[in-house]
């Protein structure tokens, strides 16, 4: 009894209590009289009945609230899979918006590609115009140079054949109508 906590309690009809004081438990036991309050009076029978009566109200609405609670489990059930399809299909569209945002970044990333492209092959194609324009005149330079080499040549040509024949009555133009 020492090392208990407890210090009263009852058993049958006497209550025990305990007291402990420089370290000594001393036990004091008292008997339990009956209760005094209700025994002399009578009980209420309209009172009762009231109590009953709204004790039996309680339980009708406690029955009607488990029916709601059933009611409401059961639409939650059928929230919770809707719930359940609507995030699926909400991860579906994110997925689906991730893919075309992706090809949307790859389409302009081509078309800027594309355009840059275009630019680099305008530009080349425009040398290369460039260049075949400077070698059309450069020929026809040339075929002018070579040209008025041939008739300087075909000139002296002529005049040194002049000279040496000696011939006075012919011209430098009549021997060029003779050699063409």
């Amino acid at each position: 009894m020492e090392s208990t906590r407890i210090s009263r309690w009852i058993t049958g009809r006497n209550m025990y209590t305990l007291r402990r004081r420089y370290n000594q438990v001393m036990t004091n036991v008292t008997s339990i009289r009956n209760a005094q309050a209700f025994a002399a009076q009578q009980v209420d029978a309209q009172a009762e009945q009231e109590i009953r009566r709204s004790i039996g109200e309680m339980e009708g609405d406690l029955e009607e609230v488990g029916k709601k609670i059933d009611e409401l489990k059961d639409s939650r059930a059928t929230f919770v899979a809707k719930y359940k399809a609507a995030q699926a299909a909400n991860q579906k569209i994110k997925a689906e918006k991730a893919a075309k945002q992706q090809e949307a970044a790859k389409y302009v990333k081509l078309k800027a590609t594309l355009a840059s492209a275009e630019e680099d092959l305008r530009r080349k194609m425009g040398g290369g115009e460039d260049y075949k324009e400077h070698m059309r005149r450069w020929k026809s330079q040339k075929e002018e140079l070579v040209m008025e080499r041939a008739v300087d040549a075909q000139k002296f040509a002529v005049s040194c054949a002049y000279c040496l024949i000696g011939c006075e009555t012919n011209t430098p133009e009549r021997t060029l109508l003779k050699v063409s």
